[in-house]
């Protein structure tokens, strides 16, 4: 075990000093780094014995000795194990707050690949959330001629995707132009992401095999949002930092570094293959999948869960000062974290509000206006529809809780009444609605429920 201990102080010794000068390191530098008051000639017989193992290597017979990729990732588990909370990482949520005072996605995610790389003095990159991504506005179809169509994607914003698509028979101007018109109605306004699912659950729906022109519109619709590139915005800064502190990078490297980041789709889908899980994770040369990353070194940080989650991080040399960068890339998605949470419980709060008007159009639709009361409910429920329609577009949604077996997480029970005709703990009386936002509880139903 003392040799063990000691074989780890002079391994993590030799990473520090070789990241920090960029030369092979002898062993009578290490006999002083590693603290351990043992002789020069115990340091080698380590370090021979490392090397065996793989984790050093000796660039020529003369010369002193370098980390491996195995020889990092044993330096950067030891920082991961003993990660606290560092001056990098608390300097970086506090300037990202700082700089950030309005929590505008878009002001704040390139603002975070600029802190970082300026501060791991490394490539630094953030990545939006699926659920952010380009919102569909609306689609054109313009006739080629047999069964070949142009597509023209346009999302809000004025981005633009173009593909063509065979649609396997022929069709007319009219036809494709009463196609897009009713694609526009149904799904403009919706994420690409998300209209690709309302569209295949469309298609599963009896009532469509009835009716030509939204069956040939939804033909139309799987080929239009099939096989659509990564919609998700993807902020990089720091290229020159790379070549400054690009020691042990070749100039191949670097332009297939420079190359990935003129390919963002590239680069992106690369990304995405560690963005599965939560937390920190960081990836070191010979640990890439793909070949074009083995170069480099890749620290990332996720915020948020399924499809709102998005990552930060860092791309480097394997000589990265992974100290550095653990701290500024776990400190940048906290802050990201906090400032969500932050953002979502105002919107929570300003939705509960907007609820209570909705309780308010409830009562008034069951008043009896008297003499015009037609004209007066009529215009009651238009608003009521439109303020369900402004509601329904973020995501939230009545359930129904009437029939249904009182469930403490989603119901509140404020009345409980003998009924012989129900079940004991059936909900028969709801006093008040209750709603989710997306598959979050906003508000629980308030209730009466059945007892024996």
């Amino acid at each position: 075990m003392e040799q063990t201990d000691r074989s780890k102080r002079v391994l993590a010794a030799l990473v520090r000093e070789y990241i920090a000068s960029g030369e092979a390191v002898a062993s009578s530098l290490l006999v002083n780094a590693a603290g351990l008051g043992v002789s020069s000639a115990t340091v080698r017989n380590i370090l021979a014995r490392l090397e065996e193992e793989g984790y050093v290597q000796q660039p020529h017979t003369s010369a002193g000795r370098i980390p491996t990729d195995r020889g990092y990732r044993f330096y950067v588990d030891l920082l991961l194990e003993s990660k606290r909370p560092g001056r990098a990482a608390t300097a970086v949520e506090a300037r990202l707050r700082r700089d950030s005072p309005d929590g505008l996605l878009d002001s704040v995610l390139p603002q975070a690949s600029h802190v970082i790389s300026q501060t791991s003095r490394s490539l630094g990159f953030a990545v939006q959330p699926a659920h952010e991504a380009a919102v569909f506005d609306r689609v054109e179809f313009v006739l080629l001629g047999g069964a070949r169509v142009l597509v023209v994607i346009v999302a809000r914003g004025g981005h633009v995707i173009q593909k063509v698509i065979d649609v396997g028979e022929p069709l007319g101007s009219d036809e494709l132009r009463e196609a897009a018109n009713y694609l526009n109605v149904e799904f403009s306004g919706m994420p690409l992401h998300r209209a690709r699912e309302a569209v295949l659950e469309r298609i599963d729906e009896e009532r469509l095999l009835y009716d030509e022109l939204r069956m040939r519109a939804m033909r139309l619709a799987t080929s239009t949002f099939a096989d659509l590139p990564d919609d998700r915005m993807m902020y990089v800064e720091g290229t020159p930092s790379l070549v400054d502190e690009a020691s042990g990078l070749t100039m191949a490297m670097l332009q297939t570094l420079l190359q990935l980041i003129e390919e963002k789709q590239k680069l992106l889908q690369l990304l995405n293959e560690y963005m599965d899980g939560p937390g920190l994770i960081v990836v070191i040369g010979a640990e890439h999948l793909d070949p074009s990353l083995r170069p480099f070194s890749l620290g990332l940080s996720t915020y948020g869960e399924g499809t709102n989650q998005g990552a930060v991080g860092v791309i480097g040399p394997t000589r990265m000062r992974y100290s550095r960068a653990i701290a500024v890339v776990d400190g940048a998605a906290q802050a990201e974290r906090e400032r969500r949470e932050q953002a979502d419980q105002t919107v929570t709060d300003m939705l509960q509000e907007l609820l209570l008007i909705v309780d308010d159009f409830d009562r008034a639709l069951t008043v009896d206006a008297g003499e015009g009361g037609g004209a007066y409910q009529k215009g009651v429920e238009l608003i009521y529809a439109k303020l369900n329609d402004l509601l329904k577009k973020y995501g939230v949604r009545p359930f129904e809780s009437l029939g249904a077996d009182f469930d403490p997480n989603v119901h509140q029970a404020v009345i409980q009444e003998e009924s012989p005709d129900h079940r004991e703990g059936e909900v028969i009386g709801e006093l008040r609605k209750g709603y989710m936002i997306n598959d979050r509880l906003l508000r629980p139903a308030m209730v009466k429920v059945a007892k024996a």
